[in-house]
């Protein structure tokens, strides 16, 4: 009776272990978003080429989310305007960029995307795929000023699966670009970039995307939507990239009390950095022999 039990608790854990495996889809595979994010006026360029990256797993409320963060080039670009005094002299800088702290949690369950918004303490959907002609599309409100309506679907592949392509329009007003992809988002805005035109000089633009080992960039005015890429979705200089796999294992995770860290031997001398459920770092420790 007590083996049976306990053989029964096991399958149980790997089953639910399974589960949230499977709910991340489009956050393996060595995926990532490769954009242009920041502030363009007419003489005044500042903005991040970035790589959306992620970065492990964490788990808020039992649920197990994939964290992103940017990697990429900070260039500043600051061009002489025809108001300027004679003789002014514009310029141009570009340095390595590293976002230390997680940009967001996410998920996917289903054809559903999902962000963990750490301001509410509670998560939002982003992009629901599951969609056919004539639907209303559900996305975050924040990127949309009205509703989304699906007029034509098309599918691609990508990575060596099948994607779905979404071509959508608002009620109320135009969108960057009406094209949407199953698992990538708005072909524009990426994620949760802004999917409509804005007069703040806001920019938001979505260059390329990897996912299993392809590479593409988006090319949405030639009718191929996206093109094969013999390069990674990234953009870094000088920074340190993690090229093994991270093996070892935090539990329990969330924790209010006690931490244990195990298989640490192949990370002798790394720095381990811990946050809070809100991305703040809380502690910094390098790992050293037992």
């Amino acid at each position: 009776m007590r083996t049976k039990a306990s053989v029964s608790t096991i399958v149980l854990i790997c089953t639910m272990w399974i589960s949230a495996i499977c709910q991340n889809e489009y956050f393996s595979n060595n995926v990532s978003w490769g954009l242009n994010k920041g502030i363009s006026e007419p003489f005044y360029m500042n903005y991040h080429k970035v790589g959306y990256v992620v970065g492990g797993d964490t788990v808020i409320n039992q649920i197990l989310y994939k964290v992103l963060y940017e990697d990429g080039i900070s260039i500043l670009d600051d061009q002489v305007s025809p108001w300027d005094p004679p003789g002014s002299v514009g310029y141009y800088n570009e340095s390595q960029y590293h976002n230390q702290e997680p940009i967001g949690f996410y998920r996917s369950v289903g054809k559903k995307i999902y962000r963990y918004n750490t301001d509410s303490m509670s998560e939002f959907l982003l992009y629901d795929f599951d969609v056919n002609i004539g639907d209303t599309m559900d996305v975050d409100a924040g990127m949309f000023y009205g509703n989304v309506i699906v007029y034509d679907i098309d599918s691609m592949m990508i990575g060596g699966e099948w994607r779905k392509v979404i071509y959508a329009s608002q009620d109320n007003g135009p969108l960057l670009t009406d094209l949407f992809v199953e698992g990538i988002g708005n072909l524009v805005s990426g994620l949760d970039g802004w999917a409509v035109p804005n007069v703040s000089g806001i920019l938001y633009d979505l260059i390329c995307y990897s996912y299993n080992g392809y590479h593409y960039l988006i090319s949405i005015n030639d009718g191929d939507i996206l093109d094969p890429s013999d390069f990674p979705c990234e953009y870094t200089v000088g920074i340190h990239e993690q090229n093994r796999p991270i093996t070892y294992d935090v539990y329990p995770n969330p924790t209010h009390d006690e931490l244990r860290i195990s298989h640490l031997a192949s990370h002798i001398g790394e720095e381990l950095t811990f946050t809070d459920i809100t991305g703040k770092i809380i502690h910094r420790e390098k790992s050293i022999n037992p």
